[in-house]
């Protein structure tokens, strides 16, 4: 996955989810997951890797507020690890950093 060793793989997956709170669900399908937690899942999935960058079209739209933190906290994390996150929210584009 992304050029990631084995151990890598799963420690980054590992933290990943623990980060938007599906750590418990690890073992579900997708198809068993709520709206919400799909939703958190795919931009756990894009930050795999710490890309150089990542758009985000409205990430936090639907979720609860502690998921909604969980989200944003995540994008200033890979903030601080050089990755460049542009996040789309109603319309309006936000460019978080341009720090490539």
């Amino acid at each position: 996955m992304r050029n990631l060793s084995e151990s890598r793989e799963k420690s980054e997956t590992d933290r990943l989810l623990r980060q938007v709170n599906l750590r418990a669900s690890a073992d579900k399908l997708v198809s068993e997951l709520s709206g919400g937690m799909k939703r958190r899942l795919s931009l756990s999935i894009s930050m795999v890797g710490s890309p150089k960058f990542v758009l985000l079209d409205e990430p936090t739209t639907g979720l609860d507020p502690v998921s909604r933190q969980a989200i944003w906290d995540l994008i200033s994390e890979a903030r601080v690890c050089c990755c460049c996150c542009c996040c789309c929210v109603a319309a309006i584009w936000l460019p978080l950093t341009l720090n490539l």
